[in-house]
């Protein structure tokens, strides 16, 4: 006759298959969560994107705080924009404001498709400006969720040194 195990035995084999149950369910977690970090970086591109998204916005500005560096009097510099439609359906940027008349928005209105990114010029009239440079730029959009955005056009303009 066989004995029957006891009490420990049981426990001891119970705690090892639970050990093993939870390590599966670990394994296949880390499992999801990379297959969804792997959709969520196709389908937004980048993790500032990706945040947009959860915080339920409808368009992504790559830098909300765009700086032209130090300029020149008269060089009028252009800083480039990027905005990400992160929904599914087409949007549209269809038009600016800006805060300064130093300050000229070059390419709206335009379509932005669903997923794609495109950038915004605003360039930098600095023959207005001598020194620190800090203006907004509202842009207007067709989204219901986020009909606008804003930007910072930030820089130093300085006169020229023409001295030999």
């Amino acid at each position: 006759m066989k004995p029957s195990p006891d009490v420990a035995t049981v426990h001891n084999h119970a705690t090892a298959s639970g050990k093993i149950w939870l390590a599966n369910m670990a394994a296949s977690l880390v499992v999801v969560i990379a297959i969804a970090m792997g959709y969520c970086y196709w389908r937004f591109k980048n993790i500032e994107n990706i945040t947009s998204y959860i915080q339920g916005k409808s368009l992504a500005v790559a830098r909300p705080q765009a700086s032209f560096g130090t300029a020149n009097k008269e060089t009028n510099p252009c800083v480039e924009v990027p905005i990400a439609n992160l929904t599914l359906a087409p949007l549209e940027v269809v038009g600016a404001r800006v805060s300064c008349t130093c300050l000229e928005v070059q390419n709206v209105p335009f379509g932005l498709p669903p997923g794609e990114t495109r950038s915004l010029k605003i360039k930098v009239l600095t023959g207005r400006k001598i020194g620190k440079v800090e203006e907004k730029v509202a842009i207007y959009t067709n989204s219901p969720s986020q009909p606008q955005l804003f930007i910072k056009v930030i820089g130093f303009v300085r006169t020229p040194n023409f001295s030999n």
